[in-house]
């Protein structure tokens, strides 16, 4: 298996002198089979595990088995990501300038402003899921959200002290705080939709409209915060060689404006350009009249094309630039998120079976 993996380093930075500007490396080498040989020793060490948890996910089981399989992915994911790119600090003289440079911060809220308003409710929701996954896991507790609060706070300062380890990450006392109030929002939300439920969501007129204008404002909220993202401050300008020009220079190689960025900010902007779609395409998705024919599909659409106009429509908002392949991966994301909204609504919003049921046996374990 390494050795396989050793001669596709070799061809990988081979291939690269057909592609300028890449560079080849024989440091990229080394480093490359040095990684396929660290993950042949995990796959030793945690392969089986990884195996269950995937046969776990393919195989038909009860729902609260399902949501703690699909959210335990979830946290091991959302760790990788807040350690990445794994540039450890190695030497006091590292850590010291890391903190002299800003990266530690010890006062909550010190960074609070408007800018950073985004970025700061971002670190809420990521730990939205940690808490609903810690009230199922102890659905039985008297107290789910006093238990999703504490394993949130463990959770998160653990990520933040793990963070003074990485010197590109920032640690902050702020983050601690906001993802301790989102998991105990994801307790909450746990008691009341999905597996840890033990009531029937509300029904009625008075339900329908409340869900609906909930549902229109958190759609309007995704549609106002992709625009401005892509588009602020909003100074519209005519591209001087042409709107079908200044289009036609986004067609590029694949991942080229990437490139030019390092490893953490293009993984950072191509998840969120694609996760963002997702969430449009579940909104839409949600919004669709069920009489339709084919209203996944539609919505889906819908959602691509909305997240893809938004990337290219950068052309008329200097100093912006739009990206196809950014737009491909936002167009994908819409279909996907309307494809998910099923699913998603049937794990982790629809309540669970009445307690003492054979099929509330999940709960025990």
């Amino acid at each position: 298996m390494t050795a396989g993996a050793a001669v596709l380093a070799v061809a990988i930075e081979f291939s690269q002198l057909f592609f300028p500007p890449r560079t080849v490396s024989q440091n990229d080498v080394l480093a490359e089979c040095a990684g396929a040989a660290v993950g042949a020793v995990a796959w030793l060490l945690v392969g089986g595990r990884v195996t269950a948890w995937w046969r776990g996910l393919t195989r038909p089981r009860q729902r609260g088995r399902l949501a703690v399989h699909l959210l335990t992915g979830y946290v091991v994911a959302l760790v990788l990501c807040q350690l990445f790119p794994y540039d450890l600090v190695l030497s006091a003289d590292e850590m010291i300038a890391k903190i002299q440079g800003g990266k530690v911060i010890l006062a909550p809220f010190e960074e609070v402003n408007a800018a950073a308003l985004p970025a700061l409710l971002g670190a809420l929701l990521v730990y939205v899921p940690v808490g609903y996954l810690a009230a199922v896991v102890r659905s039985r507790a008297l107290r789910p959200v006093v238990s999703a609060l504490g394993i949130g706070f463990v959770f998160v300062l653990g990520i933040e002290l793990l963070q003074m380890l990485v010197f590109s990450r920032y640690t902050s006392s702020t983050h601690v705080v906001l993802g301790t109030v989102g998991a105990g929002l994801g307790g909450w939300l746990a008691g009341r939709f999905g597996p840890a439920a033990r009531r029937p969501l509300p029904r009625g007129g008075l339900w329908w409209c409340l869900s609906l204008g909930l549902r229109l404002a958190c759609t309007a909220a995704v549609l106002g915060g992709l625009v401005w993202g892509k588009w602020g401050p909003l100074e519209f300008r005519q591209p001087a060689q042409g709107a079908l020009a200044a289009l036609a220079e986004t067609v590029k190689v694949p991942f080229f404006y990437q490139y030019w960025n390092s490893e953490f900010e293009a993984a950072g902007q191509l998840l969120r350009d694609f996760l963002v779609p997702v969430v449009l395409g579940m909104l839409f998705a949600s919004l669709a009249p069920r009489f339709l024919k084919g209203w996944r599909l539609a919505a889906g659409a819908l959602a691509g094309a909305v997240g893809a106009a938004a990337e290219l429509g950068q052309v008329f908002f200097p100093p912006h630039a739009p990206d196809m392949t950014t737009a491909l991966v936002a167009a994908a994301g819409g279909l996907i998120g309307a494809f998910l909204y099923k699913p998603f609504v049937d794990i982790f919003v629809e309540p669970g079976p009445a307690p003492g049921s054979s099929e509330d046996a999940w709960g025990s374990t």
